[in-house]
């Protein structure tokens, strides 16, 4: 969010607004002191009107891609009304007043205790990867670690993992979401984010850093949840070689599936050098997919 690039891209025309996750607001939030928080806002602080802010990621997997505007869907109103108003309580608690000093405090302490969350969960990430290791056989993931191209088996090992991970999301959400038929199952947000999860440990396991500490881990994982909602947005602005990898991967396994991703070619989407041809994915468009034998 501190960034003069996010600031000269708002700056081009009123039109254009930075969309936020709910983490990317934590993470501008986070530290409890005003000093921190002013300058996460250094640029944002001057755009009052030009942010958006996302639904929570649960809250996202229960947009229906079969309707319209899904995009649309997953932006929550009342956060974005609300964050319109933390400039001016920035700039308040600068003067001294104690009621915008507690508010940014209390949010400060809160986001901590999330993070804290996210950090204790990080420690999972080892045996992630050994599922994703899993469906390659040592030939195949000696490609991956020379940055070599997927095959067609490669890729429908993949995405069977994929659906795998995509049912066990839908089984494992408070609400039960059901998983959905294979025109829509593509736009769907827990499909999508396991796309993503799957082109994250694909990247680790392709640059051989199969271990990370859990304040890496937490990141990633917040990571993980950016480049899913950015695929419905007009990609992932990051200086962050991972994340950027993640989400032209993800980028392209998705359009290789037949997702609706905005192809902006952004100047600040990074190539990564993976190119799955489209018809590697037929046999997941002709019928619900389920794994192969």
């Amino acid at each position: 969010m501190d960034s003069d690039r996010l600031r000269d891209f708002l700056l081009l025309s009123p039109q254009h607004v930075a969309v936020l996750t709910d983490y990317s607001v934590m993470e501008s939030l986070k530290g409890r002191t005003l000093e921190n928080i002013e300058t996460a806002w250094r640029v944002l602080r001057d755009f009052p009107d030009q942010i958006v802010v996302l639904k929570e990621a649960h809250e996202a997997a229960l947009v229906r891609p079969q309707e319209a505007e899904v995009a649309q869907q997953m932006i929550c109103q009342i956060e974005t009304r609300a964050l319109s108003k933390i400039p001016k309580i920035i700039a308040s608690a600068k003067l001294g007043n104690e009621d915008s000093l507690d508010q940014l405090r209390k949010l400060g302490r809160e986001v901590d205790d999330h993070f804290e969350q996210i950090r204790a969960r990080s420690s999972e990430l080892p045996l992630f990867i050994k599922s994703v290791e899993g469906i390659f056989s040592a030939g195949e993931l000696k490609q991956l670690r020379k940055a070599s191209e997927l095959n067609e088996d490669m890729a429908i090992k993949l995405f069977n993992y994929v659906v795998h991970q995509t049912e066990g999301l839908c089984a494992q959400h408070p609400d039960n979401p059901p998983m959905l038929e294979p025109k829509h199952l593509a736009n769907q947000f827990l499909f999508r984010f396991a796309v993503a999860n799957a082109a994250y440990l694909i990247e680790l396991v392709r640059t051989g850093a199969n271990r990370r500490n859990p304040d890496d881990a937490r990141n990633d994982a917040v990571d993980i949840i950016n480049v899913t909602f950015a695929t419905y947005f007009h990609g992932l602005m990051t200086d962050d070689r991972r994340a950027g990898a993640t989400y032209e991967l993800t980028r392209q396994l998705l359009t290789a599936y037949g997702s609706e991703v905005v192809d902006g070619a952004l100047d600040w989407t990074r190539a990564y050098p993976v190119d799955i041809p489209a018809d590697f994915f037929e046999i997941l468009s002709d019928g619900c997919p389920r794994p192969l034998p």
